[in-house]
């Protein structure tokens, strides 16, 4: 009889994960989640696996000298896991990296998933799966790894994924935009992930999360178009005209700004503020309310647009920059309709708004020399108003009260005893 069996393993296995899991716990969550008496006991084997490591050193002194953790973390997975250990490692972080989610410790929680994920990574390519399950004289076909892995994985990736569907189908007031937040990001860590064609969570999963695929998964798209076909553009209470809006785009910001999904919010608020302007409620609050929510989204689509993911949306992005322009006047609405014209050069609104622009400049120098106060210089007044002119024909050809200044400036030059063409050589 051997002296020394199995059982006296597993009891010092046992005695050990007493002192070695509540300190791997606090190394792991930075002291967040504390190891209770369930988790010391099922996780008796995972210190032995960890020792049979060569990171044990590492993680050995990291615990006794309190050090980062996401740093010792990092340097121990550099060092190397067993693949035991990994297989250990993978099952706890994502569990870990739950515990943390749910006490809103969102930051270690998307740390743990990095590092479930790079566990799970080791497990794919090492063989371990497929030795562990042909040691249960298990009958595998050659691709076994994806299948075992998928079968593993993907309850996980779905559980996950319903959750922040859920999430996305709340009202604004209950919708929590950092927890989708979380599962975005916690998405974006899974992306690629299984090289050789299983694709866990790039395709089937991500996708529907954050709606990079808008005709098949915009969950978004599909409740911002009912909600706003359902608006009553007639009723009296602005609320409920702008709160489909506001909703969609705390998600869109939650999904980390998907392209799609702003061009879907764009081009059903800029729908509704025609439609609006149409039977004559552009004055109402909601209309200004409705152009301060695309103002906000206006730089991301502005990127999208400079990036090359959005085609077709510069006439969109400009209707938008002149509904904010028509609110202001003097510099503020010349920077909007710069914006306009700039993403989309000859917009005929921004084009002929930009026109009276300049006119009006024109209009204030000519006031300016009809005065008994005489400016400083003449000659350099008048050569505003000839290039504000100058700019008014540029941006709008067709102004219709363009003629009528001209013979006002010609007037003035005749009147100072300056010739008007003399400007022109200029």
């Amino acid at each position: 009889m051997k002296w020394w069996s199995p059982a006296h393993q597993a009891v010092l296995n046992a005695l050990d994960a007493q002192d070695v899991v509540p300190e791997l716990f606090n190394l792991l969550t930075s002291g967040v989640i504390q190891a209770n008496e369930r988790d010391t006991r099922r996780l008796r084997d995972w210190p032995e696996a960890l020792r049979d490591s060569p990171s044990w050193t590492i993680l050995a002194d990291a615990i006794q000298c309190k050090s980062d953790p996401q740093m010792a973390w990092n340097h121990a997975q550099r060092e190397g896991f067993s693949d035991r250990a990994a297989h250990h490692n993978a099952l706890l972080l994502l569990e870990l990296s739950d515990r943390l989610a749910q006490g809103r410790s969102f930051a270690g929680s998307l740390r743990c998933v990095v590092w479930a994920r790079d566990a799970w990574s080791q497990l794919y390519s090492s063989g371990y799966l497929d030795s562990l399950v042909h040691d249960l004289d298990a009958q595998l076909p050659p691709e076994s790894t994806v299948e075992i892995v998928a079968a593993l994985l993907c309850p996980t990736l779905e559980d996950r994924r319903q959750a922040v569907l859920n999430e996305l189908q709340k009202s604004e007031a209950d919708l929590d935009s950092e927890a989708v937040s979380h599962g975005h990001k916690w998405f974006d860590v899974w992306r690629g992930f299984a090289p050789d064609g299983a694709q866990l969570a790039a395709d089937r999963v991500h996708t529907s999360v954050a709606t990079f695929d808008m005709k098949t998964n915009g969950l978004v798209a599909q409740r911002m178009a009912q909600a706003i076909t359902d608006i009553d553009l007639t009723t009296a209470n602005d609320e409920i005209i702008e709160a489909p809006f506001r909703l969609a785009w705390r998600q869109i910001q939650a999904l980390g700004l998907p392209a799609p999904a702003i061009c879907e919010l764009i081009g059903h608020l800029i729908s509704t503020l025609w439609t609006l302007r149409r039977v004559g409620r552009d004055s109402i609050p909601a209309f200004a309310d409705l152009v301060d929510i695309g103002i906000l989204v206006a730089p991301h689509l502005a990127k999208t647009i400079e990036s090359g993911e959005s085609i077709g949306q510069n006439s969109r992005l400009a209707d938008l920059y002149v509904f904010r322009a028509e609110r202001d006047r003097g510099d503020v609405r010349r920077e909007f309709l710069g914006l306009a014209l700039k993403y989309c050069p000859g917009h005929r609104n921004a084009s002929m708004l930009m026109s009276y622009q300049h006119l009006y400049d024109a209009q204030a120098a000519l006031a300016l020399l009809a005065t008994t106060i005489r400016p400083a210089s003449v000659k350099t007044t008048l050569q505003k108003v000839h290039d504000s002119l100058k700019a008014t024909e540029a941006a709008f050809p067709l102004n219709e009260d363009l003629a009528e200044h001209w013979e006002r400036f010609q007037k003035a030059c005749l009147k100072n005893k300056i010739v008007p063409g003399a400007f022109d050589e200029k």
